[in-house]
């Protein structure tokens, strides 16, 4: 997926390794989405592998679940690769229930640099759909099987990540060729935004007023793929829309103007006892998280999750206050 992404919590997600000094963590959503791979999958290995228990099958349906975490993240170790390549330090790796993201510092890599990174993704995850293609055919069962389904994810997960999409790789890469085009980042995000509705669209209509759609409803794996692409995209649609419209709004939210040394009684508490934005955060993150959870403090993380920075509530509301383009944020979180 795209190579910067807003932070999750972290009280929320586990971590699982390291891919050298960078930290991979698991979000518990992703659990949700494993289990919901097992029981749609299982029914149909043991179907067309009756030798198989339900037991074996979702022994082989859970492995299933497991090799596509496995290629969502060599997707994202793909990002990682080109960020250590272009000599840019890169913050964290997580895998969740959309899907898994790349967190890095922003600003500091070029346009193209930026283009280069996003697509290295895609080209790890063609890459390891060609390794799967070829593990199936050396043989035939439950195992080879499966092999020959995550060739064929893997696949689609190239092809849907170079979709000029909001959030998406492909995205990511015509908002990076536009700015070093245009040196603006509005032009990139209109395409991206525009893109991002008529996927949604042309989704909406093959799945509902064509035959091919009609049949893909009786399947219940491919409809969970549909939901969860289509989650994907009006959720970043949204974002995307809200970033287009508040894009020059929102800069005096920005972490760096915000930000002040933590106090004493923010630094003597376990963190996690105030919310936490990344040092690289949004201005839309910060915003939102304040909103929802109206702390006096947003304690700010740097790439080791320990706190090097706070931002009161009330110095966001003076931000709001003393622009007038902002203000109807404000009403909006005192209503």
């Amino acid at each position: 997926m795209r190579s910067a992404a807003p932070a999750a919590g972290s009280r929320n997600r586990i971590q699982v390794g390291r891919f050298g000094p960078v930290p991979i963590y698991l979000n518990m959503s992703w659990f949700l989405f494993g289990a919901v791979i097992v029981m749609l999958f299982s029914p149909d290995l043991n179907l067309l592998f009756p030798e198989l228990t339900m037991i074996g099958a979702y022994v082989f349906a859970l492995i299933a679940a497991l090799f596509f975490a496995l290629s969502v993240l060599v997707h994202e170790l793909g990002h990682v690769a080109a960020a250590r390549a272009f000599k840019t330090p890169v913050v964290e790796v997580e895998l969740n229930l959309l899907g898994g993201f790349t967190r890095y510092p922003r600003g500091v890599l070029s346009a193209g640099q930026e283009a280069a990174m996003a697509a290295a993704g895609p080209l790890a995850s063609a890459a390891t759909s060609a390794i799967f293609f070829a593990l199936a055919g050396l043989g035939h069962g439950p195992i080879f099987y499966i092999f020959l389904m995550l060739g064929r994810v893997n696949l689609l997960l190239t092809i849907f990540n170079l979709l000029p999409a909001s959030s998406l790789d492909g995205g990511k890469i015509v908002e990076s060729l536009l700015f070093k085009l245009t040196g603006k980042q509005r032009p990139g995000l209109i395409v991206t935004t525009i893109a991002s509705a008529a996927l949604i669209a042309v989704g909406l209509a093959l799945l509902f007023l064509t035959e091919a759609g009609q049949a893909v409803l009786n399947q219940p794996l491919i409809v969970l793929m549909y939901a969860a692409v289509g989650g994907f995209l009006i959720m970043n649609l949204i974002r995307s829309w809200r970033r287009l419209t508040f894009l020059e709004k929102l800069a005096p939210l920005a972490v760096d103007q915000l930000s002040e040394p933590a106090p004493r009684q923010v630094l003597d508490v376990p963190v996690g006892t105030y919310p936490a934005v990344p040092f690289n955060a949004e201005p839309d993150e910060v915003l939102s998280t304040a909103i929802r959870t109206r702390s006096p403090y947003l304690t700010v993380i740097d790439s080791h999750n320990d706190v090097v920075a706070v931002i009161r509530y009330e110095t966001i509301v003076s931000a709001i206050e003393n622009n007038p383009d902002l203000l109807h944020l404000l009403r909006k979180d005192r209503t």
